[in-house]
């Protein structure tokens, strides 16, 4: 397994205009997004439809903690950002929750299966 250093310090956080292009991006993927944005202002949390936009990969918390060597927060954003080239979005309603790498989305007709 490959051993990556460190990040030599916590992420970065995004400007509010970076936020909002981002946010809007995101509930853009949805054919509603005012839905996604009130969502995410009531519960902290929307689900978005995977497709046109984008897919996801699901991957298991303990899975990436492994590969980090590390569970703390700001030690896993940091290697995610310097490891992934795009988004990666984590389930926090439980300890466990899973990370979710976005990618471009499958064309259809590939292939893809429908599980």
């Amino acid at each position: 397994m490959t051993r990556f250093p460190p990040h030599p310090g916590p992420p970065t956080p995004l400007p509010d205009l970076d936020k909002h292009r981002t946010s809007a991006w995101l509930a853009g993927a949805d054919p509603h997004p005012a839905t996604v944005h009130a969502a995410w202002a009531e519960r902290g949390i929307a689900l978005l439809p995977l497709g046109p936009r984008f897919d996801a990969v699901r991957v298991p918390a303990a899975r990436v903690h492994a590969a980090v060597h590390s569970d703390d927060p700001p030690t896993v954003a940091a290697f995610l950002r310097d490891w992934v080239a795009g988004p990666v979005l984590r389930d926090t309603r439980s300890a466990s929750g899973p990370y979710y790498v976005l990618i471009a989305p499958t064309p259809p007709g590939t292939g893809r299966r429908n599980d």
